[in-house]
């Protein structure tokens, strides 16, 4: 009878210990798996995001330089054609120091809309911004769309503040890239800022768009 008992707890613990050892290795597998998706999503964002501020220190370069020689009422179309299209960028805006919208590449005409109040306007005119800064999550004016707006700062010849340049990235074009990804029930991709203020999320979740996580 001993020896039995004695057999059996050594299968049990063998068993037991075969288990827990098939638990690590699949926790293991499930991390690193989660890990390359994160790394590449996070990669793919960076480009994204990279790419546009590429696009807006060049047409900050432009509208300094180049521009002085079109007439005002060409720029909008000069800024228009010479804007290469993207994916996520809906609108390139020239905003004057006062954050009036001058010039935009959506606009036949300009925009009327003053953006005065807005972090991405209030941030580098004030200078706590530096170099490219990223709205939280926000109603776009020119279109009535949801959007986070990159912007950077525009300085005349003293240094000044002279205004801003802006693009204007829709929302719902960053959130299609995470929708392609299966995460079963129980994960979630989250696009947050440095502040930890969400710019998107996939599966969506109703009034956590902009909520500090």
């Amino acid at each position: 009878v001993a020896l039995g008992v004695l057999v059996i707890a050594v299968f049990g613990t063998l068993s037991a210990y075969d288990a827990y050892r098939s638990y690590r290795h699949e926790i293991i597998a499930t991390d690193r798996e989660i890990g390359n998706v994160a790394n590449a999503l996070a990669e793919q964002t960076a480009w994204s995001l990279q790419s546009v501020d590429l696009l807006l220190l060049d047409t900050a370069r432009w509208y300094r330089s180049d521009s002085l020689s079109i007439p005002p009422e060409r720029i909008g179309a000069v800024l228009k054609a010479r804007t290469p299209k993207m994916r996520i960028v809906r609108q390139v805006m020239i905003i004057d120091a006062q954050g009036n919208q001058r010039y935009g590449t959506l606009e036949s005409t300009p925009p009327t809309h003053n953006v005065a109040d807005r972090s991405y306007f209030v941030d580098q005119r004030d200078g706590a911004a530096k170099g490219l800064f990223i709205s939280e999550p926000l109603i776009s004016r020119s279109e009535g769309r949801d959007a986070i707006v990159l912007s950077r700062r525009l300085d005349d010849d003293t240094g000044s503040f002279a205004g801003v340049v802006t693009a204007i990235v829709d929302l719902d074009d960053i959130t299609q890239l995470y929708r392609a990804v299966n995460l079963g029930t129980s994960s979630a991709i989250q696009l947050m800022r440095d502040d930890g203020t969400l710019l998107a999320r996939n599966p969506p979740m109703s009034g956590s768009t902009g909520q500090k996580v």
